[in-house]
């Protein structure tokens, strides 16, 4: 039996090489998955993975190995055991996968039926009602009713509100004449009659004001009737020819009226006092270290007025300029007399030269602009172990890597990318296995922000490939650890 099993066995395994030398004649040189994937969560008793089939060729492998999970069981119910009016009852179940049995209790209780009333309360005195176990029949309970009084709508009385006091609803007992009330209204406040129809104004003049006596002026609530009175102030009227004087550097400018039956002057519309001043000139010029002073001077007064003036450098273009390399920035050097040395005219590094691009054009909506970029899409003529992408090509920023753009290249060691790339494609390292580390320029939460598309980007990278970005690492396994 043993034989036969044998030879069983080894005419699988030469079908199976025959179908998978069959798969690699029939593909064409470079081809490429096309991948199905699969992704079986884990259980408790084994952990759970994602399957990677290819449609074409059937070739399939697992990764993404997730542990197992020890609470991911699969109950079923072996046995059931009712509770009764005194003992516990409970269910069993059994893990599918495990064996692993959980047991609940269902607790001992009485099944009560409804309360009945054996003794009906009055306005005064308690009553009392009862109820029994409906399955064996004894645990008797009792409880007390409270007193209660007897209301009928009927005998409802309801109080409206008026101008000034609440309204609310009287509640009176049928049989022993207790009330109480409830429904408050708020008062409606008064309804004041508009009485002066020319000006839509409530208040109208009962006496006239002078410019030395009181006047008097009143309102009507249309509701109650209520009539009330107050006093206006002096009455004067002022003349249509008015005295405006103009401010001057000390004093306020305001114009005057002047009643025209007593002579009352009255002062308003104040205009500040202000100096009128030239333009601003140097007093003393900022050095590179110590303030300087600007003044100017009243034309009228002569008041001098004066503001401080930061210091000042004066930068001069020198002729050290640095030019960029694969990894830094290049700029120019600007030299103060004092000494100081400020950086400037900024060019971006050039990233690995030979690396091949591709320029994009894409419509904005939110702006209505085109925007122009590069994208780079292979590995093309660059040789270098440790690649680096620029932030600029041909002055327009890189904010992409292509689909497959460095698929399979195992001479990459170390890849540097700057904060302008935005998103990654799919494949755009895939199968770069010999890559140690990624140089992030920005963030943990601006490398997390990139869309990558899946996870399809890295595939096959060493799982111990790292991310060094300016705040921490992030692990092969994903575990982020800040600095």
């Amino acid at each position: 039996m043993r034989k036969y099993l044998s030879i069983i066995l080894m005419a699988a395994l030469v079908l199976c090489a025959m179908l998978m030398v069959a798969c690699e004649d029939d593909q064409p040189i470079g081809h490429q998955h096309t991948l199905v994937d699969t992704v079986v969560e884990p259980r408790c008793d084994r952990e759970g993975y994602t399957i990677h089939t290819c449609t074409e060729c059937g070739e399939s492998w697992r990764d993404t190995f997730v542990p197992a999970d020890a609470e991911a069981h699969k109950f079923n119910v072996v046995e059931t055991v009712e509770k009764t009016c005194t003992k516990d009852g409970y269910i069993k179940e059994v893990c599918e996968y495990c064996s692993q049995e959980k047991v609940t209790v269902i607790e001992a209780c009485h099944e009560m039926g409804e309360w009945t009333v054996t003794l009906k309360p009055n306005c005064t005195d308690w009553g009392e009602e009862r109820r029994k176990c409906n399955v064996c029949g004894g645990n008797q309970e009792i409880r007390e009713l409270e007193p209660r009084h007897t209301y009928y709508a009927v005998d409802d009385v309801v109080t409206e509100p008026t101008c000034t006091e609440k309204g609310y609803t009287t509640h009176y007992c049928a049989k022993c004449g207790y009330s109480y009330t409830d429904k408050v209204v708020s008062a409606k406040g008064h309804n004041w009659l508009i009485l002066d129809t020319v000006n839509g104004d409530q208040w109208v003049m009962s006496i006239q004001g002078t410019c030395t006596s009181y006047g008097e002026e009143y309102r009507k609530c249309g509701t109650c009737s209520l009539i009330e009175k107050r006093s206006t102030g002096y009455y004067h009227v002022y003349s249509d020819n008015v005295e405006v004087v103009a401010p001057t550097c000390t004093e306020h400018g305001y114009t005057a009226y002047t009643c025209k039956y007593c002579g009352y002057k009255h002062l308003d519309d104040y205009i500040d006092p202000t100096h009128s001043y030239g333009i601003w000139t140097t007093y003393i010029a900022p050095t590179c270290t110590t303030e300087g002073i600007d003044q100017r001077t009243c034309k009228f007064c002569g008041h001098v007025d004066q503001r401080f003036t930061d210091p000042k450098h004066t930068f001069v273009k020198s002729d050290v300029v640095v030019e960029p390399t694969k990894f830094e920035s290049g700029y120019t050097e600007y030299h103060c007399a004092c000494g100081l040395v400020e950086k400037r005219d900024f060019k971006s590094a050039t990233g690995s030269l030979g690396l091949e691009y591709a320029k994009k054009r894409e419509y904005n909506s939110a702006t209505n602009t085109y925007v122009e970029y590069y994208v780079v899409v292979g590995i093309g003529t660059c040789t270098d172990k440790e690649i680096a992408i620029p932030s600029e090509y041909n002055g327009l920023p890189v904010l992409r890597i292509g689909d497959s753009a460095f698929q399979n290249c195992k001479q990459i060691t170390k890849v540097y990318i700057p904060t302008s790339v935005k998103s990654f494609a799919l494949a755009a390292f895939w199968g770069c296995s010999n890559i140690e580390r990624f140089e992030y320029e920005g963030t943990i939460d601006q490398w997390l922000a990139i869309n990558k598309n899946g996870d399809s980007w890295n595939t096959g990278l060493d799982k111990d490939c790292t991310v060094r970005c300016e705040d921490g690492i992030i692990a092969g396994d994903g575990t982020i650890f800040r600095d």
